[in-house]
């Protein structure tokens, strides 16, 4: 099989969906999605603006080199993909797609991959192992500010002084 995921590893969009869950658990879907999920159950219907946050996060991941993406060739060997060629890549809403789309022949010519690397771009799968995913997650959520929802708490207000003997 092309696309077979090898043992401990997952797709790139299988973490974003991984990690949206996790970011935005806490949070209700909007009622139009809500309703429409309650009436197609089976369908894949979701909030596109959390979905397109948790992607540009693991991208900003990747591209800071907290996170290596790899490239599945056809042999189930894994490359890892350098950051200098995440960089060049085309996002799809934001994040990195599955499948690479049109890797650039310049990555050749630059000299940033080499030609089984470009070759299991072209046609392979981006990756990550599960470990090193779980490993990120868990220090991402420690820090708790901006990364998940339910860490973040609304300002609290004191209470107005109504009281007759503060009158």
């Amino acid at each position: 099989m092309k696309d077979a995921v090898p043992p401990g590893c997952l797709r790139v969009s299988a973490a974003v969906t991984r990690l949206e869950e996790g970011m935005f658990a806490g949070m209700s879907r909007p009622l139009q999605v809500d309703a429409l999920k309650k009436r197609y159950p089976r369908d894949s219907i979701g909030f596109g603006p959390q979905r397109e946050k948790a992607a540009e996060t693991l991208s900003r991941a990747a591209l800071t080199g907290k996170l290596t993406i790899y490239v599945a060739c056809g042999d189930q060997r894994l490359r890892p993909v350098p950051v200098a060629v995440l960089e060049r890549l085309i996002r799809a809403r934001g994040g990195l797609p599955d499948h690479v789309i049109r890797a650039p022949v310049s990555l050749l010519r630059h000299r940033l991959v080499d030609e089984p690397t470009f070759d299991a771009l072209s046609s392979g799968l981006l990756i990550l192992k599960v470990s090193e995913f779980d490993s990120w997650y868990r220090k991402e959520k420690r820090k708790g500010v901006g990364f998940t929802a339910t860490a973040q708490k609304p300002a609290r207000r004191p209470p107005k002084q109504t009281d007759a003997r503060f009158a």
